[in-house]
């Protein structure tokens, strides 16, 4: 669409109709209008701000209405792999702040659910720890944290979480709990980021 729009000239003179052909299994003929003035990007509101109320109100139902949710529910990043492959590092990348635990000896021990919401009135981190009872979501305990220090929040939960059950330091991993970081900013997409402890081959 962009480049079509760009072939009438910027800006658009009048409205105009685009068509294309869209390949697949079966041809289809697609058509859009492109209104004047459409070149200028100012002209369209930002998606993920027009998003992030409806998320809102959706997050604290998600469990209640998963099954009808589909696709209203913000886009979710899962990523799974070997121990020390670089996962934490991607997600960090993506989420352009330190939030999940940075350390040669230390790999991610627990389940991280990382929740981005756009939001322009505040910049907030709330952390909490919480477990799956059937198909709902209970909240252990919750607080407010540095989004600066997050890292070290989550490495601080992650291991309170590794002496809750008994596994230490070493080759365990937290099982029947996770952690949930909600980061609410102005400059960051409606997103769900998912850090899983790595696999390792253990003879």
């Amino acid at each position: 669409v962009k480049a079509a729009i760009s072939e009438f000239g910027v800006p658009v003179k009048g409205d105009r109709s685009v068509e294309w052909e869209e390949h697949g299994l079966q041809k289809k003929r697609r058509r859009v209008c492109v209104p004047a003035q459409s070149s200028d990007n100012s002209k369209f509101p930002d998606m993920s701000e027009m998003m992030s109320e409806p998320f809102e109100e959706l997050d604290s139902l998600r469990t209640l209405l998963q099954s009808v949710l589909q696709d209203l529910t913000p886009p979710r990043i899962i990523v799974f792999g070997d121990e020390s492959s670089g996962k934490s590092s991607l997600l960090e990348h993506l989420a352009m702040m330190p939030i999940f635990p940075r350390s040669e000896s230390f790999c991610t021990r627990s389940a991280i659910h990382v929740r981005l919401r756009r939001d322009p009135s505040q910049a907030v981190a709330i952390l909490s720890v919480r477990h799956w009872e059937g198909r709902e979501e209970v909240v252990e305990s919750e607080e407010q944290v540095s989004i600066a220090q997050g890292h070290v929040q989550v490495r601080n939960a992650m291991l309170k979480l590794l002496e809750h059950e008994q596994c230490g330091c070493g080759p365990g991993v937290a099982k029947s709990k996770f952690i949930a970081l909600e980061v609410r900013k102005a400059d960051v997409p409606n997103i769900d980021l998912i850090d899983l402890p790595g696999l390792t081959n253990d003879v």
